[in-house]
């Protein structure tokens, strides 16, 4: 039950008890008012009888004689003579003739009135409802967009209480849309684009997904439901037929052109717009005046997928014509500079002259490139950085600045086009007889962004680190920035390619700190280091350079702003890799509930669920968020990312006992693009180890001595432990030499995971099965996992409780966490020890510990 839900079933619960729920059209106070109704059934001994008002049409007033008619209709009171006088005394008999035989007909029920749109009652009616709220014989659950008329009447009653109705949060969103299309999860990038281009509102959601799934643009799997398509070619019909029928052609004109210039704030476009239009389309709730910063009043449609609605049925030439209508109305209103100043007005005019395909001041194009009001419209970035490109009036230094703009946005969009464009113009700019016009920085940073194009586009390795190399025969001050740049370039080099621990030698010391600029300079470098130290055991380290450096990185450029979104998932990984999963999770939660584009429309939210799962022993939602992760990044890779999602999805297929399954995942992640996913290397070799360990592969012996040697010559020593450890737990044990080498390595990294592999790994040497090995349970508290036998009999569900259970942990532990009822588990429980001929949870484990994992 939501909490909305909840609330209102409270006020309803005691006798008498009644509520009116304000909110704007489309936020579902409706459905809430049927589901509270509906709840009530459930929940009052003897049962209720639920009366559904009709809702009163825009043009229609419920007076009190209509309100009784319909009474009448459905219940069969007669008439009395009295119904044609008017005041108080009428109303007193029309209510006691009403409520009379709404308790007839509930025969013994508990009547519960459910009245929608109260406010478009007069007085006189509400008095009615009150004066039967008044007798306490009735609940009444009414709804209501505006406190006046027969809403502030019956308000006023302190029986009656009012609650004020909001658009859903993402939680309730996510609630609705499961039992909607009757599945377990929502993928979290496409109920991220939902909510936001609905703002939450219900009836929008709702339309939404059900249109989409109608015309088949949902995928299902494993009880998760994605959106096929992201783009905003799929607006419902259901959409464009409402505008058509509900408003005037005038009233849809003024609509398309908030639609096109929104947030309207400013006079000479207020001055457009018709006050009776502007009347009508708020009472409709299609647009809202919104409250923005310094308390200014913007009119705006009422949600993104209204307005991509409008666009889409309106075509290219009429937006062009409304943009080109606006943009000269602002230029015409705004006093030159002074109003150029302000950065809304600056947005604002460089979104509508593009649309309107002005050749706007270069000036506008440059300062509108660094305005970050744009960070979360990489599209319209891309076009301004373009439109520079192009200018008449650019000179080299901007034409640069634009350049690396444009190859930026289009790699994480995936424009290839965009990214041979911006190619060719970086190529004119190092030009011989070009550069020297250049300042030594931004040479510095086009031949930076050369290497890094040679690297991650045509992984030519060679050509890209000569063209670093070069960068030492320029002339810069020593402890410049310049010099920074120069010094940074080759632990990024290193990392995209994999050679880690090159990587951490190029990079800047944990403990190194300059000046500000330096800081913003260092920012990719310092995430190579981050990630790489968490792979090193160094997690404490790993977690405040990540944090400390997204800090500065919050306060730099948009190229930082950038980086502090990847700092946030090194973040993230040192949580996790420590074994604090709590703490992980909480990073994760901070992730969805802020508006970082790179993190929440490139799949880094799906992965880090997956990788999160994974540490939790809920390996069917990892196989769910891993397959989302690796369909995102199979369609665009900007990062290199693939691989590790990937290994995580072997894993956990490996942990259902999808075998075949994951060995094509394991092979698809020895496969990997340079990129920032190469410095999670060591990551992705422990998961596909600890894969083929679930698999009961021949070769796990002969993959971890491979792996150990690799951590050991990239020094990763947290990285070497774990595969030491599975190799352990194969063997029963380590030789001497790699005994002594366990030792020595574990304590370079942070307790308590350092000590609880190398306690497993002394008590599997000492003699004890890896299931008794009093350490085991402590490394599944830090999210590292023993695997089961083969058990074909089980389902995924029954695999990870058999194994939970296994393990000591309690029906109610295991209950939460995997989201279930503790009967649930239970009932799961007595599938597994009938399916495996045992008798209770000691059988059990002893089964697990004498099984043998066939390959």
């Amino acid at each position: 039950m939501t909490e909305r839900l909840a609330r209102a079933v409270a006020a309803l619960e005691p006798e008498g008890g009644s509520v009116l729920l304000l909110g704007e059209p489309g936020s579902g106070k409706g459905r809430l008012a049927e589901e509270a109704a509906y709840e009530l059934e459930r929940r009052i001994d003897g049962g209720v009888k639920i009366f559904l008002l009709p809702a009163p049409s825009l043009d229609e007033q419920w007076d009190e004689e209509v309100f009784e008619n319909w009474f009448i209709a459905q219940l069969g009171v007669e008439p009395c003579e009295e119904r044609q006088v008017r005041g108080p005394a009428a109303t007193s008999a029309a209510s006691k003739r009403v409520l009379e035989a709404v308790l007839a007909e509930s025969a013994g029920l508990a009547p519960v009135i459910v009245a929608p749109s109260v406010d478009r009652y007069p007085v006189r009616t509400g008095a009615l409802l009150a004066s039967m709220v008044r007798s306490g014989r009735i609940r009444l659950i009414a709804t209501a967009r505006y406190l006046s008329g027969a809403a502030e009447q019956i308000s006023r009653h302190p029986r009656m209480q009012r609650l004020s109705i909001g658009p859903l949060s993402r939680l309730e969103a996510n609630t609705m849309l499961t039992q909607l299309l009757g599945c377990e999860q929502i993928e979290f990038s496409t109920l991220h684009r939902w909510y936001a281009i609905t703002n939450g509102y219900a009836h929008s959601l709702t339309v939404l997904a059900l249109a989409l799934d109608r015309r088949g643009l949902l995928e299902r799997e494993r009880g998760m439901i994605w959106e096929k398509t992201r783009d905003f070619g799929a607006i419902p019909e259901e959409f464009l037929t409402y505008l058509g029928e509900a408003c005037t052609a005038e009233e849809l004109e003024t609509l398309e052109t908030i639609a096109v210039g929104e947030p309207i704030t400013e006079a000479v476009l207020l001055e457009k717009l018709t006050p009776a239009h502007l009347r009508a389309l708020q009472a409709m709730g299609l647009i809202v005046p919104r409250e923005r910063e310094g308390g200014e009043v913007a009119i705006t449609t009422s949600h993104e997928l209204l307005a991509s609605s409008l666009k889409s049925r309106m075509g290219a030439d009429r937006r062009r014509k409304i943009s080109s209508e606006l943009y000269t109305a602002l230029r015409h209103g705004f006093d030159k500079q002074d109003e150029l100043r302000k950065p809304n007005r600056l947005f604002r005019l460089v979104s509508l002259g593009l649309e309107a395909g002005r050749l706007l001041p270069i000036e506008w194009l440059v300062a509108a490139l660094d305005d970050p009001g744009f960070e979360s419209d990489p599209e319209t970035k891309l076009a301004i950085a373009r439109a520079i490109t192009r200018h008449p009036d650019v000179h080299p230094a901007r034409l640069a600045e634009a350049a690396i703009g444009i190859y930026h946005t289009a790699r994480l969009l995936g424009d290839r086009r965009a990214v041979d464009e911006a190619m060719e113009v970086i190529g004119e700019l190092l030009d011989p007889g070009t550069r020297q016009a250049l300042p030594v920085p931004l040479r510095i940073r086009l031949q930076i962004e050369l290497a890094t194009h040679l690297t991650l586009d045509r992984e030519q390795y060679d050509e890209a680190f000569e063209t670093i190399e070069q960068l030492k025969r320029l002339e810069y001050e020593p402890g410049s920035a310049a010099d920074e740049m120069v010094r940074c370039a080759y632990p990024l080099f290193y990392a995209r390619t994999g050679q880690l621990r090159k990587a951490a030698e190029a990079a800047p010391a944990p403990d190194e700190q300059g000046r500000m600029e330096l800081e913003w300079v260092r920012s990719q470098a310092r995430l190579v280091s981050s990630l790489t130290l968490s792979q090193q055991g160094r997690f404490s380290e790993a977690f405040e350079i990540a944090d400390r450096t997204r800090t500065f990185a919050a306060l730099g450029g948009r190229v930082e702003r950038f980086v502090g979104d990847q700092l946030t998932l090194a973040m993230f990984i040192s949580r996790w890799s420590s074994g604090s999963l709590l703490a992980a999770s909480d990073i994760l939660e901070q992730v969805q509930t802020r508006s970082l584009s790179l993190l929440q429309n490139t799949g880094f939210v799906e992965g880090s669920s997956a990788i999160l799962a994974v540490g939790q022993g809920r390996w069917r939602d990892a196989a769910l968020h891993a397959e989302r992760a690796v369909a995102r990044f199979g369609q665009r890779d900007p990062f290199g990312m693939l691989a590790i999602f990937n290994s995580v999805l072997a894993y956990a297929q490996a942990a259902l006992g999808e075998r075949t399954e994951s060995r094509r995942s394991i092979f698809a992640s020895e496969t990997a693009r340079p990129g920032t996913g190469q410095v999670l290397r060591g990551i992705v070799r422990i998961l596909t180890l600890e894969a083929r360990h679930w698999n009961g592969e021949a070769d796990v012996v002969e993959q971890a001595n491979r792996t150990i040697a690799w951590a050991r010559r990239e020094e990763l020593p947290f990285i070497e432990l774990r595969a030491m450890q599975v190799l352990a737990s194969v063997q029963g044990g380590l030789d001497s030499a790699r005994l002594m080498r366990a030792r020595e390595i574990s304590a370079r990294i942070d307790e308590p995971m350092g000590s609880a592999l190398l306690g497993f790994i002394e008590e599997v040497n000492a003699g004890e099965s890896a299931w008794d090995a009093p350490s085991a349970r402590i490394l599944t508290d830090l999210g590292v996992w023993l695997p089961l036998p083969h058990t074909p009999l089980l389902s995924a569900r029954e695999r990870e409780i058999a194994l939970h259970a296994a393990l000591g942990y309690s029906s109610k532990w295991i209950a939460e966490r995997f989201f279930l009822s503790t009967r649930t588990v239970e009932t799961h429980l007595r599938h597994v020890f009938t399916k495996l001929g045992v008798t209770g949870r000691d059988e059990l484990r002893s089964y697990l510990r004498g099984g043998k994992l066939s390959a």
